[in-house]
């Protein structure tokens, strides 16, 4: 958790002076904040949207920050989200019709 923690705090302190200033940039509270980056807290997939967002990173990135371990065996997994919203819900089944 140490290595999220610090790698989304990396993230923030590139582009902002405090944690501070970026939770106004989000329009939370710096307690809100504080809760996902001492890992008191795990960001929804909203929050981590918004945290992307702020950060003017794509959702990939910000996502793998808390998402890096896919199994049990805690394997590192590449993360990919396809968030393509032209596709229609009906485009992606299985079915050949």
């Amino acid at each position: 958790m140490a290595d999220k923690i610090l790698a989304l705090r990396g993230l923030i302190y590139g582009k902002f002076d405090s944690e501070t200033a970026f939770a106004k940039r989000l329009g939370w509270s710096r307690q809100r904040l504080n809760k996902i980056t001492s890992g008191k807290s795990k960001p929804d997939i909203d929050e981590v949207f918004i945290i992307a967002q702020g950060l003017e990173e794509d959702f990939e990135t910000v996502a793998q920050v808390f998402l890096q371990y896919w199994s049990p065996k805690r394997q590192l997994k590449s993360v990919h989200f396809d968030l393509d919203e032209s596709v229609a819900p009906e485009e992606c089944s299985d079915s050949d019709e």
